[in-house]
């Protein structure tokens, strides 16, 4: 019987030792997963700001001035008031182009 006992007393401080070994383990690999997330998350980021960046100095030569703007809105302006009908027909289209189109977008 005491050979049984202790016996059941080995295995039970056997697995406890397993146990914590696991443990150790597993506080191992989450310490090393979130430090190669922080790593990646770094490197995303750094990239999506490089991204962002050469796309907006590509997207910088096609906006135009608030010089320009003012231009075009005076001449839309001056248009609109010599060709009053034109411009209505214009906007119907317009806006049914643009219900169309979001029509199209939703029903995907």
């Amino acid at each position: 019987m005491r050979r049984s006992t202790s016996s059941y007393e080995d295995m039970r401080d056997e697995l406890q030792s397993q146990i914590a070994d696991l443990g150790s383990e597993l506080r191992a690999l989450r310490k090393s997963v979130g430090a190669r997330s922080a790593d990646r998350y770094e490197e995303v980021r750094d990239s999506a700001g490089d991204l962002f960046d050469d796309i907006w100095t590509g997207i910088q030569d096609f906006i135009p001035s608030k010089k320009e703007v003012r231009r075009h809105a005076r001449y839309a302006n001056k248009t609109m008031h010599d060709h009053p009908g034109t411009t209505a027909a214009t906007a119907v289209v317009g806006v049914a182009v643009i219900g169309l189109l979001a029509l199209l977008l939703t029903r995907r």
